[in-house]
């Protein structure tokens, strides 16, 4: 019975483990998305400057 119990235990640990890893992923995808976002806003600000001092404007 004992070993049973300890068993029970490590399953919750690694479904414990994997919600973790789950929310990790997903606040690591949101942030990435967030930041990718604004340097892509940022850098066509850059291009776009660029493109003006090319052309004379």
């Amino acid at each position: 019975m004992f070993k049973r119990y300890l068993k029970d235990k490590k399953g919750q640990g690694m479904s414990e483990y994997l919600i973790l890893v789950i929310l990790i992923a997903i606040a690591s995808i949101a942030t990435t998305t967030t930041v990718g976002a604004a340097v892509k806003n940022r850098l066509k600000v850059v291009h776009d400057k660029i493109q003006g001092l090319e052309y004379g404007g």
